[in-house]
């Protein structure tokens, strides 16, 4: 996988959680005079475009403690998440592929013996525990997660325990060491499912991004990945059709863009999350390999998109074929000092 960062001077790998990560960009905004609100809930928003002021969207915000408050904007931006309420206020139907994956994932301070386990992250494939993940997250955290396997699911009929989850990640590692010296958060993901919004912008001045747009496993990790190649692909765009600068046409690619990288994922995550489960899908069966071996197949045939460094967009009014040798339009630029 490191071989696949040598396009970027970033050429290593960070699993900075995600409340870390929220607390740097909250404090970047806050520098420019801004505030985050939390504890505010999204009850309402009507479209008014008469009075010609470029604020088209009232927003009706509500607190338990303080009450109602008006907001008026420009855009109303959803990414708050896979119940998203403004998408749901939208109306927006998810395209949705239930499945019944459940996988178990540990967070907090750990002792192995397992070799190179500050490398960054492993997979431990079992027949017991499906594909075992392994990630040296920030500070001195660890993250352990197995798949529910049906011999599992069977073992606990009334569901599983923090410390049932703990005994069997133990078990699950073997024949390595590993012990729990801190628990600080643990996740029983039932019955994961792949969505994806069916539009991303409604009535033009409403734009859904993030785990609002699309949902999926952990399996690759790419959940915050995602949100923040949205947010960039979203941010420039938004700011110079505010700014006057661009034709709603310039905005509309956000919509298509993210709605086909989202799809593409997806298609990944079917694969990548029933093999992470123990499970081989239709199209790799008459490969005579393990569900270990596939899994890092499909990880390999789609690192590029996986790591970012690959993503491309189709032609668009943005994406033109150049008449002067430059940089391609739609692809990564290479990193630049």
């Amino acid at each position: 996988m490191f071989d696949h960062f040598k396009p970027s001077y970033h050429d290593y790998a960070l699993n900075i959680r995600q409340r870390y990560s929220e607390d740097v960009l909250r404090n970047h905004f806050e520098s420019y005079g801004k505030s985050v609100w939390f504890s505010w809930k999204l009850t309402t928003y009507a479209i008014d475009t008469s009075l010609g002021d470029g604020y088209n969207v009232t927003a009706t915000l509500e607190h338990k403690a303080i009450g109602k408050a008006p907001v008026r904007c420009k855009y109303l931006v959803g990414s708050d998440g896979g119940s998203s309420s403004v998408r749901q206020l939208t109306g927006t139907d998810l395209d949705l592929d239930p499945t019944t994956h459940e996988w178990i994932r540990i967070d907090g301070k750990m002792t192995t013996d397992m070799p190179d386990s500050n490398i960054g992250f492993a997979s431990i494939e079992t027949e017991h525990h499906g594909n075992i993940l392994w990630v040296k997250l920030d500070r001195d955290t660890y993250r352990v997660g197995f798949a529910l396997t049906p011999a599992l699911l069977a073992k606990y009929p009334n569901g599983i325990t923090q410390d049932e989850a703990s005994k069997e990640a133990t078990e699950g590692m073997k024949p390595f060491k590993l012990e729990f010296d801190r628990l600080d958060w643990w996740t029983h993901y039932k019955y994961i499912n792949q969505s994806v919004a069916q539009v991303l912008q409604k009535d033009q001045f409403v734009l859904i991004g993030g785990d609002a747009a699309h949902t999926y496993s952990s399996g690759f990790a790419q959940g915050m990945n995602t949100g923040i190649h949205g947010a960039t692909n979203l941010v420039w765009k938004l700011a110079g059709t505010i700014k006057g600068w661009y034709k709603p046409s310039v905005l509309e690619t956000y919509a298509s863009e993210r709605h086909a990288a989202a799809k593409k994922l997806i298609g990944i995550d079917k694969h990548a999350a029933a093999v992470i489960s123990g499970e081989i899908p239709a199209q790799y069966r008459g490969l005579g390999r393990t569900a270990d071996e596939i899994l890092w197949k499909i990880f390999g045939e789609n690192i590029g998109f996986n790591v970012r460094l690959g993503v491309t967009s189709a032609k668009n009014v943005n994406n033109q074929s150049p008449l002067m040798t430059t940089l391609p339009c739609g692809v990564r630029s290479p990193d630049a000092l």
